[in-house]
């Protein structure tokens, strides 16, 4: 009963296979099979330096013009090495590994030492990138400015959350019984409208 439900699931999953195979043959799909040269840049932006000859894709991958970087290289016993790579866009393919084989151990440490190089320098990209202008800080003391058609009335907060300009933020009143909204305009001072 067993192998009749395993031959049946198979049988269902390369049919299913064969559909979606026709159907973007039909949609004129810009898929095709993905060769070493292709993985050429990626590893070159990596800091690792081979040729086409070199590299062994590990499976079938297919792909369309989607631009691959290299995320991680792991050393392999002998002289190679474990590339994985991924699409800039999560969306277009799955991340897939390689292996780069190379002509010696000293090769090797050298690609591994340039990947090395290659993942901290983008590391410091991305974190000076990804630097955020805190503006107010949780539990940091701020001035509410509230405003409305004929009247101006300010009062001191603390505010519960961290925000950037014109991020909206909770603070709490002085009396800690009312919390408030507003929107951060300056480090320090929350805006709000009556």
């Amino acid at each position: 009963m067993k192998r009749v439900k395993s031959d049946l699931q198979r049988a269902v999953v390369m049919l299913v296979m064969a559909l979606l195979q026709l159907v973007c043959a039909a949609a004129g799909s810009p898929l095709r099979p993905l060769d070493a040269a292709d993985l050429l840049p990626a590893l070159d932006a990596g800091g690792v330096h081979v040729r086409a000859e070199q590299i062994e894709i590990l499976a079938a991958v297919r792909l369309d013009a989607a631009a691959l970087e290299l995320n991680a290289l792991v050393a392999l016993p002998g002289q190679s090495a474990a590339a994985r790579l991924r699409c800039k866009e999560p969306a277009h393919c799955v991340p897939f590994y390689a292996v780069v084989n190379f002509a010696g151990r000293k090769e090797q440490q050298q690609a591994l030492s340039g990947w090395r190089a290659a993942r901290a320098t983008t590391r410091v990209h991305v974190a000076r990138k990804a630097r955020v202008a805190w503006l107010v800080a949780s539990g940091q003391p701020a001035t509410l400015v509230i405003e409305g058609r004929q009247m101006r009335a300010t009062t001191s907060v603390i505010c519960l959350e961290r925000g950037q300009l014109g991020q909206t933020v909770r603070a709490l009143a002085a009396d800690h019984k009312t919390i408030m909204t507003g929107v951060v305009v300056a480090p320090g001072m929350l805006k709000a409208a009556l």
